[in-house]
Parts: C-alpha cells; structure tokens; sequence
C-alpha cells in the first residue's frame, strides 16, 4: 500500500472490516515486495540500468496519477481525520465494498 493517504483510506474503511481489509492489503504489499525485485532482476539481465530505472520510474509516476482517476478523491483527501470515519459506508452515499451490504 502506497503512503499517500494511507492514514485517510485506513479510517474511511467501515470498522468492522478494516483489520480484514488492511490484512489482505499487507499481504499484497509483501507479494509486491517478492516480485518487484524479481521483475527488476529479469528486466537487467535484458537491458541495461539507465532503461530499467526509466521503465520502472515511468510506470510509478502513472500509477501514482491514478488517484486522479478515482472519482470525488480530491474531495476525500481534502477531509480530516475525522471526517473521513467509515466515509466508505452506505450510510453516507458512498460507494462500499461488496460485502458491506451483508
């Protein structure tokens, strides 16, 4: 999981789901952390540092634009702490996750 509004996408998560949807997203990150290093290795053993280093540093700099992409973000990174609690809920008219209707 990116730094970038952890803390805010953390509390917006209803709290009765959040420690199962933040273990799933540690556990996503540790398999990133194995394969980002092997796709790194296969890519230098075909082109060389500069290459690597630019595709690599292309492909975050779109991802991180990505944010851009997701509706009302600006809105929600705009809030507080305590404004964003459980933003994520259907309470609030806020797009859930599909197990929140259970």
């Amino acid at each position: 999981m990116g730094l970038v509004g952890a803390t805010h996408r953390s509390l917006a998560i209803p709290q009765n789901f959040r420690v199962r949807i933040l273990a799933a997203s540690m556990m996503t990150t540790q398999i990133a952390g194995i394969l980002g290093p092997m796709v790194s290795g296969a890519a230098l053993m075909h082109w060389a540092v500069g290459k690597v280093y630019t595709c690599f540093g292309l492909a975050t700099c779109l991802l991180a634009f990505g944010f851009v992409l997701i509706p009302r973000s600006r809105e929600f990174f705009a809030l507080n702490h305590e404004q964003v609690k459980d933003w994520f809920t259907p309470d609030t008219g806020q797009v859930c996750a599909a197990f929140c209707s259970q």
